[in-house]
């Protein structure tokens, strides 16, 4: 609608506040597959209103991963990446890592024959599999032998960016938040110590 809104009316609308588009003005808008929910096809008519038209297929794994390494360095983590199995190894015997993401499709040693060789390495370091596949013998393999987490392909980078949060900062965030109660519930109880109290009120207290 806010498409339509700039296209016909010339005019854009943003948290009730309408404001008048300059002339000329320039509409980037992305149209998202038909078959996904909520999605519709343009009229032919407002079609071609735009002068310029790019289909954008799935990117390319390099892409992918350029994307994905900018994404968590913009979030502070440092990124090291292997393009083949032997070479990740190579890389955590030459230093330790917070974390590892597995593709169970990468070249080489891969998927749980890689990662029985990064515990033999590193049996204290979370590993993560990413797999396009959600056969459930691969998931109940990946369990027993005790993967830290498990994800399926398409994978968002916010995604990731939630597992690493999770398996890395999951105990001091949550130590934080257990400090912040203990210093709320701290500071209520000397409120109350401070009022006049009858005998029931310092029982509760």
């Amino acid at each position: 609608s806010a498409l339509l809104e700039a296209m016909q009316e010339k005019q854009t609308t943003i948290e009730g506040d309408t404001r008048t588009l300059p002339s000329p003005f320039i509409v980037l808008a992305t149209q998202n597959p038909v078959e996904q929910a909520g999605t519709y096809p343009l009229p032919e008519a407002q079609i071609d209103r735009f002068l310029v038209r790019i289909l954008m297929g799935y990117p390319r794994p390099e892409d992918e991963r350029r994307v994905l390494r900018r994404f968590l360095e913009g979030h502070g983590y440092a990124v090291e990446m292997a393009l083949h199995g032997d070479d990740a190894l190579e890389l955590l015997r030459r230093q330790p890592y917070g974390i590892v993401l597995v593709d169970e499709q990468m070249p080489g040693r891969r998927g749980l024959e890689l990662f029985g060789a990064i515990r033999e390495l590193d049996p204290a370091v979370p590993v993560v599999m990413v797999t396009k596949s959600e056969d459930a013998a691969t998931m109940r393999d990946a369990i027993g032998m005790q993967v830290d987490d498990y994800l399926v392909k398409p994978v968002q980078p916010r995604q990731v960016l939630s597992v690493i949060t999770r398996l890395l900062e999951g105990d001091r965030i949550r130590q934080q938040h257990l400090s912040r109660e203990f210093v709320t519930r701290f500071r209520e109880l000397e409120g109350r110590r401070a009022a006049a109290l009858g005998w029931r009120e310092w029982v509760d207290l």
